[in-house]
């Protein structure tokens, strides 16, 4: 009898291990995903920056800027979804340079941060439909810094 139960706990536990394992590939593969999807906005929301850019110097037309402006607003607004609590640094090391600090002790600056993002963004699609590169060029700079900067200079690391 002795035996039977060392060997259905043998079994029990090995079972519980392969499911604990599943969980966490699955996750690990889920925190993969989310986070290559938050860079893959990020890398959009730069390409639509530089068509607007280039509108601002005279080097792309106003209807490109426009529709790179409108796109910007909706990936602004996105932000705060591309970063669901555990999808930081400290869950894939190496591979996402979101500080943990997102979810917990800044959790409303970072906030107010992404809110400020799509406000500077939507004056900066104003800007574009306005049809002044020089006016496009001082929102654009504004964005930039007010915007994209403070919140990457607060909430990320280079990796």
């Amino acid at each position: 009898m002795q035996t039977w139960r060392w060997k259905f706990s043998l079994a029990a536990a090995t079972a519980v291990a392969a499911v604990v394992a599943l969980l966490v590939s699955v996750h690990a593969e889920d925190v993969l995903s989310i986070v290559a999807a938050r860079q893959a906005a990020m890398k959009s929301m730069a390409a639509n920056v530089k068509i607007i850019n280039d509108y601002s110097q005279n080097k792309a037309d106003q209807a490109a800027a426009i529709i790179a402006a409108q796109l910007l607003v909706a990936s602004a607004k996105t932000v705060p979804t591309l970063f669901p609590p555990g999808t930081g640094m400290t869950a894939l090391p190496g591979r996402s340079g979101a500080k943990g600090e997102i979810w917990t002790s800044r959790q409303a600056e970072f906030a107010a941060d992404a809110a400020g993002l799509v406000s500077m963004a939507m004056a900066l699609l104003d800007a574009v439909r306005g049809g002044d590169p020089a006016s496009v060029r001082q929102k654009l700079l504004s964005t930039g810094k007010d915007g994209c900067s403070t919140c990457h200079d607060s909430f990320r690391v280079r990796i």
